[in-house]
């Protein structure tokens, strides 16, 4: 039996134009999605910009350095997730076409149900993140993500 997805955390960057973090990896993969300003990243030997409508996707153990543009400081929303693939058949940035992504983690963010406290992170200024036992070991119901 295949596993599906697991959720191990979502958090936020909130608009700093100091906001750094510097190279590093993680066990699990991570989707940064842009909802204002500019996040510079270097990862896998590239650059990147990364802007509102694009999603960004850190693979488990490969290095990223980040920081906000000074001049149109970032905002985020990220997500932290396991997965039996290493996803190395799918591409660092993507549009967003229609928001969908976005919405979702917004939806995650906001749902006080699932996830009722805010704890900070200490992964750099303006952090916050979500780690709830419910929502990373929440049965999918009727139809479950996989990875392939």
């Amino acid at each position: 039996m295949r596993q599906g997805i697991r959720l191990i955390t979502i958090g936020q960057v909130t608009r700093d134009p100091r906001w750094r973090m510097t190279a590093h990896s993680h066990t699990f993969h991570e989707m940064i999605v842009p909802i204002d300003g500019c996040i510079q990243v270097e990862t896998a030997g590239q650059k990147l910009e990364g802007r509102r409508g694009e999603v960004l996707l850190y693979r488990a153990g490969v290095s990223h350095a980040e920081k906000s543009d000074p001049r149109d400081p970032v905002a985020t929303r990220f997500i932290a997730f396991s997965c039996p693939s290493d996803l190395s058949g799918l591409p660092l940035e993507v549009k967003d076409a229609g928001g969908r992504i976005l919405q979702a983690m917004e939806w995650l963010a906001e749902d006080r149900d699932l996830a009722p406290a805010r704890r900070p992170s200490n992964s750099g200024t303006g952090c916050w993140s979500l780690s709830s036992p419910s929502i990373a070991s929440a049965p999918v119901p009727s139809r479950r993500i996989t990875c392939s």
